[in-house]
């Protein structure tokens, strides 16, 4: 059975607009509706912020440099609950 993006294209296509003209619509809508889903949901938010908070080097130490080249940054579990307590209440999430 056709699926709606298909049945849409088609649609799209027969009213005179170029070929994937309605696909290539949808795919923009629909990434554009992700990235919203993703910013309201509070622990992607906070998820995100961790990301951005481990993998930055605000004092560009070397240690810090060679560890993420070689891709082994490792994290005791306390720091990561440190961290993540920390933005949860800079976030005013409790």
């Amino acid at each position: 059975m056709i699926d709606a993006l298909e049945w849409g294209e088609i649609i799209s296509q027969a009213m005179g607009n170029p070929e994937n003209s309605f696909s290539d619509t949808f795919g923009t809508l629909k990434s554009i509706q992700l990235t919203h889903a993703t910013k309201s949901d509070v622990l992607a938010t906070v998820y995100e912020k961790l990301y951005h908070e481990i993998f930055r080097d605000p004092n560009n130490e070397q240690k810090y440099n060679d560890q993420r080249w070689a891709g082994c940054i490792i994290f005791k579990y306390e720091d990561l609950q440190k961290r993540y307590s920390r933005i949860f209440r800079i976030q005013n999430y409790w």
